[in-house]
């Protein structure tokens, strides 16, 4: 009896500092379920918030970018709603973790610091990317504006180039901002823009060889020749219209005729004059 009244006698120590344990800690478990409901209270009206303020917000880039500038970008639809989101997932994580410390859930508290700590270089990086598509955008339309105005067919795709070239620039900076080991990337990226750029040189170059060699002969031609005279080249003998700056305008008996100035170079032109004409 003597042993089991020991026994009993134990087992109702035990059971007393387990409830005095146990009601010690009900006010953290309350404070961390209190902090958790108002995480989620004030995540939800966040996430309204951001997303309205996020939907303005969109709303004028894309008036500004499609109206004002004319270039042809707009962000995705879905984007509000991936902003309230985010912000949502950011405050209750906020919340959770303070929860956890309040819980005295030591391990968990310490990892969750961790990662709310990275939030703010991650929204960083992220807002380089995004501010890298936009400001990309306005290379196209600028970059695609002065090669039209400058007369190159191709003038779409220099700006597409352009803003090729911008949108790498800010993804890069923004992986580095985010904590991405970047190099052997970048190595990547500068070869391939670099045989990029050679191949566009090349076309441009092969592209305009024959334009440059127009405007070059055309200069020589316009000493020699002016409008009203008569002139024949080869098969084709007709009276000189204009001279532009790459070639020769002859009215022909098949009708107006524009001859490359090179061919001015390459083949013998015959002036005729007006005895030339008489006989």
């Amino acid at each position: 009896m003597d042993e089991i009244k020991r026994w009993l006698m134990q087992l109702e120590g035990t059971a007393s500092e387990i409830i005095k344990a146990f009601t010690g800690y009900v006010p953290y478990l309350l404070g961390a379920l209190f902090l958790l409901l108002l995480g989620w209270v004030l995540a939800k009206g966040a996430r309204r918030g951001a997303t309205a303020l996020a939907s303005t917000l969109n709303r004028t880039v894309d008036r500004w970018m499609n109206g004002n500038r004319g270039t042809q970008v707009s962000l995705p639809t879905q984007t509000p709603k991936l902003v309230g989101d985010v912000v949502y997932w950011i405050i209750v994580l906020f919340f959770v973790t303070a929860a956890a410390r309040t819980a005295h859930f030591d391990i968990i508290s310490r990892w969750l610091e961790k990662v709310v700590s990275y939030i703010p270089t991650l929204i960083a990086g992220v807002v380089i990317v995004l501010v890298g598509y936009l400001v990309s955008a306005l290379f196209r339309d600028v970059v695609s504006s002065a090669a039209k105005s400058a007369g190159y067919v191709q003038h779409r795709l220099f700006g597409t180039a352009a803003q090729f070239a911008t949108f790498v620039t800010g993804f890069v900076i923004g992986l580095d901002q985010i904590g991405i080991d970047v190099a052997f990337l970048v190595t990547i990226i500068a070869i391939t823009l670099s045989a990029l750029l050679a191949g566009l040189s090349l076309a441009f170059g092969l592209g305009a060889r024959t334009f440059a060699d127009n405007l070059i002969s055309a200069r020589n031609m316009q000493r020699h020749y002016s409008p009203g005279q008569v002139v024949r080249l080869g098969d084709m003998q007709g009276e000189i219209i204009e001279l532009t700056p790459t070639s020769m305008v002859v009215a022909t008996e098949h009708g107006r005729t524009a001859i490359p100035a090179r061919l001015f170079s390459e083949q013998a032109s015959v002036l005729i004059t007006p005895e030339d004409g008489d006989e």
